[in-house]
């Protein structure tokens, strides 16, 4: 990166207590699938009860500390500019700093999604000062994407010794960098609804002979979310649904089994194609990611509203090998959105059905809203209106006693009317 002045000099400052580095050091052997599971279990429990501003300066502690890296950054883009949201450097938590990514490993990160390079950093950015300072030898960085594929910033890694096995790191990296991609996108937007923004938390490797312990610990990182996670295994047509998924619906642990046929069979009739059809695209590799909503039985009969999302991870021939996703229950939102809808048909059907004109103007005294009751008032359709002044329905002499709410108008045959206005609305009457 190429930093502001003000940024150089925390740049620098960090290069004050560099680490003792052995020549032939190099950085976080992943010697095995367990180790690269516990790993990511670590990442989970030690992020998982985070949210907000906090989150972030968390992640990149636990993310640097738990990767055995030097340096780890989450990088926000934000009207075209360059800020860091969390700096974590030589163990420590380091100011955030405005930096210009041109001719950076950033700015390939950016162009492609994600980019990698084990070792000889510097000789690849020869040009960059900052790399220098940090004595960075080696770099993974993965873009973050808002709900609309839009890039919002980066997360990255850099290490002062080579990542040989940084393959393997790709993954994790990319993992997480959904759920900082949630809460950066949130915090971006202000939405105030924190359960639609809790974006995926947990794709991981393949389960090894130690799926019991693995999965055990991944209860424990889950506790206390609110989302109900499920992991399905393609090859073993295993699933692993976590207690708050079982919750959800209203069954123990002990109720559930690891079989796909838990969820699939308690889909809504009525949206069991589509959520099928959706399924079956996203294996297919059509769509990046898996959103939809559907109603889910519960043990008691009822229907739940969920929200689901999901991601299929894919082996190197790009066939899915396993899909992990969340249930946020979203049955308050739709019961909201119900009432919403009738809500507002009745009180279009009160407005539209009713004798009495109802009408709406601004500041100015211009129609913003006027009912169907207009025509048969006065003749116009009432999208002749919108936008005039009711000052123009008023005859002549009766304009400086508008405000006694009685006047005579003009109407469009060239006849005089006699109407009354009301609070809200007006009427023709006889004289």
């Amino acid at each position: 990166m190429t930093s502001t002045p003000d940024s150089k000099d925390h740049v620098s400052a960090i290069a004050d207590n560099p680490p003792v580095v052995a020549s032939d050091q190099t950085s976080l052997p992943l010697s095995d699938r367990t180790q690269a599971d516990n790993l990511l279990l670590t990442l989970v429990e030690s992020t998982a009860s985070v949210t907000g501003e906090d989150f972030f300066p968390a992640f990149v502690k636990h993310l640097a500390t738990t990767l055995g890296c030097a340096h780890a950054m989450i990088t926000e883009l934000n009207d075209g500019q360059f800020q860091t949201r969390a700096f974590w450097s030589r163990n420590l938590l380091q100011p955030n700093l405005s930096y210009d990514i041109k001719n950076t490993p950033c700015e390939i990160v950016l162009a492609d999604g994600i980019y990698a390079q084990s070792a000889d950093l510097q000789k690849t950015f020869p040009n960059n000062s900052n790399l220098i300072i940090l004595n960075a030898d080696s770099f993974l960085g993965v873009a973050l994407t808002n709900s609309s594929k839009q890039t919002i910033g980066l997360i990255s890694i850099m290490d002062v010794v080579p990542m040989p096995e940084i393959d393997k790191l790709q993954p994790i990296i990319q993992i997480f960098a959904t759920r900082v991609a949630a809460e950066l996108e949130r915090e971006q937007t202000t939405l105030a609804l924190k359960q639609l923004n809790q974006e995926l938390e947990l794709r991981v490797e393949e389960r090894t002979a130690s799926l019991k312990t693995s999965e055990e610990r991944w209860q424990l990182a889950l506790k206390g979310a609110n989302d109900g996670i499920w992991d399905f295994d393609i090859a073993t047509n295993k699933v692993f649904y976590s207690s708050r998924w079982k919750q959800m619906r209203g069954f123990a642990d002990d109720e559930i089994s690891d079989s796909l046929e838990e969820c699939s069979s308690r889909i809504h009739p009525d949206d069991y194609d589509r959520v099928l059809a959706t399924a079956n695209n996203h294996l297919a590799g059509k769509t990046e990611f898996v959103e939809m909503e559907y109603r889910a039985l519960c043990k008691d009969g009822s229907y739940i509203w969920v929200l689901e999302r999901g991601q299929a991870i894919r082996n190197e021939l790009g066939q899915p090998i396993r899909v992990i996703g969340s249930d946020t229950d979203i049955t308050k939102n739709k019961l909201i959105e119900s009432k919403l809808i009738k809500s507002e048909a009745q009180f279009r059907c009160l407005v539209e059905g009713g004798l009495d004109l109802i009408w709406s103007s601004n500041q100015d005294g211009l129609f913003t809203y006027l009912s169907p009751q207009f025509k048969a008032l006065f003749g116009w359709d009432s999208s002749e209106w919108i936008g005039k002044s009711y000052t123009d329905l008023v005859h002549p002499d009766d304009l400086l006693r508008v405000k006694t709410l009685e006047f005579m108008v003009n109407v469009e045959s060239g006849k005089q009317s006699w109407v009354v206005l009301k609070r809200k609305g007006c009427r023709k009457i006889s004289r």
